[in-house]
């Protein structure tokens, strides 16, 4: 189903809303869609989710990995990660040069990840909208985690290995998640 109005995204440590979002690698021209949702990490697409249960399905295995990562028992309930709504309407409108590749319609799907059911199965699952260009700060509103749901069971169905955080950023304790590779 394509998506709506709204886009949401989990931040990466690095990441500050007030200052608007950029993809790690802006001018990269050679980086394909499918590279990205395999998890190229230097790419020109910021990857969001029409979702608001994959937001929080993110947030909760970004929790998850954080806790693996550094050794805690549990999910430490000190550590947060940002959730932002972006204003998918005001961004198209306002900024004429950014595009929105919508993974969560079919048809898009079938046209950028043609002949990778793999690809194509978790762009759907996960309702992955990319972004390619400036968000600027004005179609970015930090949200809590409540706004998405109330409970912590809306990652189930989301595999905890489907996404890894990146481990070049884990040393800041970044929760830049990326696909694992086939």
């Amino acid at each position: 189903m394509p998506a709506g109005k709204y886009l949401y995204r989990v931040l990466r440590d690095d990441e500050d809303p007030s200052k608007g979002l950029s993809a790690r690698n802006p001018g990269a021209t050679t980086a394909k869609v499918s590279s990205h949702v395999n998890g190229l990490k230097r790419s020109p697409y910021i990857s969001t989710t029409a979702s608001k249960h994959a937001a929080q399905a993110f947030y909760w295995l970004s929790v998850k990995k954080w806790a693996k990562k550094n050794k805690k028992e549990r999910e430490d309930p000190q550590k947060t990660f940002k959730i932002v709504e972006i204003d998918k309407d005001t961004l198209i409108k306002e900024n004429k040069s950014v595009e929105v590749i919508d993974l969560s319609d079919k048809s898009v799907r079938d046209e950028y990840l043609k002949g990778n059911k793999k690809l194509q199965n978790y762009a759907a699952k996960y309702e992955e909208v990319l972004v390619k260009g400036f968000i600027p700060a004005n179609c970015v509103k930090e949200i809590h985690l409540a706004a998405l749901t109330d409970t912590e069971s809306s990652s189930e169905g989301y595999k905890e290995n489907d996404y890894d955080v990146d481990t070049d950023d884990l040393v800041a304790g970044a929760a830049g998640m990326t696909l694992n590779k086939p």
